[in-house]
C-alpha cells in the first residue's frame, strides 16, 4: 500500500483487457464475501471472469494447510498460487548451509527452463540429496519464474503486507474505532495524492517502468538484430536469443513472466520499428498509466462526527468494554514472524579479548582467559 508512485509492480493491479488481479493474503481466511463485493463493484466483472494470482506467505505455504486456497479455487478455477520466496530461506536454513540460500534464490529467479536447470544443477552439487529432497517437497510451478503459468508481474514475496504493517505502525495500539478511522484517513489521503500525481503523467507507462525501459534500450544499443521471418528475430547478444513479436515471447524468458519488455525485445522493436513510442503496445496493460489511474479513480468519502450514531441514547442497556487487568511487564510490540520466515542475521565479529568469532565485544566478553 505504501509503495512509491509510478511503480505498478508493487500494487494490486487491474487490467481491463487481461482481467488479472494480484491478491496478497497474510492469513488463511475465506475471501468469498470480499471477492463477490469486488465483482459487484465492477460491472464488467463476474465470478470466474478474471484470473487471480494468490500469494501465500510462510504461514500458508504448508501443503497440508491450504483451506484458504481451496476456497479460492472453488470460486475461481483459473486461480494461480504463488509461494512467497522470502519465507523459504528461514525453513531452508534449519537443515542446510547458509551459502546455499543464494543458489536457491537463483533457482527462484531463473527466467527460463534452461536457466532453471543450470541453477538447479549447481544447487544439487553443493546440497546433495538433502537439497533434492527440499526442492521436491514444494511444487516448482508455485515459486519459480520458469514454471509459473499465471501472471505474477515480478512478485516474488509478500513484502507488500509488511510494508502496509509498517505504514500503520503508529495506529496499531489505538482502540478499535480509532484504528479504523486512522486507517480510513491514511488510505483516503494516499489515494487522493496518487490520483493527483497520476493525472500529471504524460507517458503511456508508469514513470518508474518508463525509466527501466530506457535503460534496457540503452543496454541493447550494440546488439545486432537479424530477421528470420515476419515477427521472428535473432538477437546477437550473450547468449544469442530469439524474439517472437507475434507471440510476445523471448527465449530468455523475462518478457513472458513479467509482462514487460526485456532488453532483447525492446532492442528488436527499436531497431526494426525505428520508434520507441510504439513499445507501449507490447507491454502488458498492468504497467500502463491508464491502469494506474483506474486503481485510484474512486475516492473514500470523509466521515463527519455527526454521521456517527450515538448508540447510548434511548437505551437503558449499554454494552461496555470488558474489564481486564493489565498484564505484568512491558506489552509485546515486536512483530511475530510467520513460520519459516527468514530471521535477521547478525554478522559475527572477532572479539578483542578472547579472539573468537562471536556476537559480543571486549566489554561484554565472558570467556575464561589466562590473563
Amino acid at each position: 500500500m505504501n509503495s512509491r508512485p509510478g511503480s505498478p509492480g508493487k500494487e494490486p493491479g487491474y487490467s481491463s483487457t487481461e482481467k488479472v488481479l494480484v491478491v496478497r493474503i497474510s492469513v488463511g481466511i475465506r475471501l468469498e464475501h470480499v471477492l463477490r463485493k469486488i465483482c459487484d463493484r465492477w460491472d464488467n466483472l463476474c465470478i470466474g471472469s478474471f484470473s487471480l494470482s494468490y500469494v501465500l506467505d510462510g504461514s500458508d505455504c504448508k501443503l497440508d494447510n491450504e483451506e484458504a486456497f481451496d476456497n479460492m479455487l472453488y470460486l475461481y478455477p483459473t486461480t494461480d498460487r504463488i509461494y512467497a520466496k522470502d519465507h523459504f530461506p528461514g525453513r531452508f536454513r534449519q537443515g542446510y548451509r547458509n551459502r546455499l540460500v543464494k543458489l536457491f534464490n537463483a533457482i527462484a529467479y531463473a527466467p527460463s527452463v534452461s536457466a532453471y536447470m543450470i541453477c538447479e544443477a549447481k544447487f544439487y552439487e553443493h546440497g546433495g540429496e538433502k537439497a533434492k529432497t527440499f526442492i521436491a517437497s514444494v511444487p516448482k510451478q508455485h515459486w519459480t519464474n520458469a514454471y509459473f503459468q499465471g501472471h505474477r508481474y515480478g512478485e516474488m514475496s509478500s513484502s507488500a503486507i509488511e510494508s502496509f504493517n509498517n505504514w500503520i505502525l503508529a495506529a496499531r495500539l489505538m482502540p478499535i474505532m480509532n484504528l479504523v478511522e486512522e486507517l480510513r484517513s491514511k488510505i483516503m489521503i494516499q489515494m487522493s495524492r496518487r490520483r493527483e500525481e497520476a493525472s500529471r503523467w504524460v507517458s503511456q507507462i508508469c514513470p518508474d517502468m518508463d525509466a527501466k525501459l530506457a535503460k534496457r534500450i540503452d543496454k541493447g544499443r550494440s546488439w545486432r538484430v537479424y530477421k528470420s521471418k515476419t515477427g521472428l528475430y535473432e538477437v546477437k547478444s550473450v547468449p544469442v536469443v530469439l524474439v517472437n513479436l507475434e507471440e510476445g515471447t523471448c527465449s530468455c524468458g523475462a518478457w513472458q513472466y513479467n509482462g514487460f519488455l526485456c532488453a532483447h525485445a525492446a532492442t528488436v522493436l527499436v531497431k526494426t520499428c525505428g520508434a520507441e513510442g510504439s513499445l507501449a503496445g507490447y507491454i502488458d496493460p498492468f504497467y500502463h498509466v491508464e491502469a494506474y489511474r483506474l486503481t485510484y479513480q474512486d475516492n473514500i468519502h470523509p466521515v463527519l462526527a455527526m454521521d456517527i450514531p450515538d448508540f447510548t441514547q434511548g437505551s437503558t442497556r449499554v454494552v461496555k468494554a470488558p474489564k481486564n487487568r493489565r498484564q505484568a511487564g512491558r506489552p509485546c510490540v515486536k512483530r511475530i514472524r510467520s513460520r519459516g520466515e527468514e530471521q535477521s542475521f547478525a554478522r559475527p565479529m572477532k572479539c578483542a579479548r578472547c579472539h573468537k568469532l562471536s556476537h559480543h565485544n571486549r566489554r561484554t566478553c565472558k570467556e575464561a582467559t589466562d590473563d
